[in-house]
């Protein structure tokens, strides 16, 4: 199925190849994990988060379509990450909710209305597959982000509220430019200023991914 072979190209929507480092793929449990076909797609595999990854994609074999806890994490924090701005030593927290629709296609007890309906929970505290995804693409350690993923009682949808240190002392409006510099051009990353802030509702079924920068992250 490589292009090279017969003119096709692939956009995977499972897990498989977003993730190229071993100790991270192994939360899947690949039956296939280290065979020869295997690298060899782990390899020509391109993650494919158009804002981060535009150039490679054009001409990618292979596409890896992202998680989508990873999504709403990675496009949070990749402006202030590749600014180098964030104290990573301090750890960086994600505490993100989402949609039933969000906890996997796998119908469980856990998705059932009676446990959904008028309740907020955690799960895969500590063990979230989607946490060596962002950990990889923002070029961090698993032990410098803290991810815990909530199931609300809604079908869909997902806000991250992430809480950083800075290395240094900022203005809201420098944070914010930062922002809007990083997702120029980019048509479906919104970036909201003060006082207004992300809603679920804003983005449901678009495209469309909305960021705000807290004027009081950690300095």
């Amino acid at each position: 199925m490589l292009k090279g072979d017969n003119g096709l190209r692939v956009i995977d929507l499972s897990g498989a190849w977003r993730i190229k480092q071993a100790e991270n793929r192994a939360v899947y449990k690949f039956a296939d994990e280290g065979t020869p076909t295997a690298a060899e797609f782990t390899d020509k595999a391109v993650y494919g988060l158009p804002e981060l990854n535009r150039d490679k994609i054009r001409n990618a074999t292979v596409v890896a379509n992202p998680g989508c806890y990873a999504t709403s994490v990675i496009l949070a924090l990749a402006p202030l990450v590749k600014a180098g701005i964030v104290d990573r030593e301090h750890g960086i927290i994600s505490d993100s909710k989402s949609g039933v629709s969000g906890a996997g296609k796998e119908p469980t007890s856990r998705t059932h209305f009676v446990s959904v309906a008028d309740n907020l929970s955690a799960y895969g505290v500590f063990t979230h597959r989607h946490l060596g995804e962002m950990a990889e693409q923002l070029n961090l350690s698993t032990n410098q982000l803290t991810f815990t993923p909530h199931l609300l009682p809604i079908p869909r949808g997902i806000l991250s509220t992430i809480y950083v240190h800075l290395k240094r002392p900022m203005q809201a409006a420098e944070i914010e430019s930062c922002y809007r510099d990083f997702y120029k051009g980019r048509r479906f990353v919104r970036v909201f200023g003060t006082p207004k802030l992300p809603e679920i509702q804003f983005s449901l079924n678009t495209n469309s991914v909305h960021k705000h920068k807290y004027v009081h992250l950690f300095g």
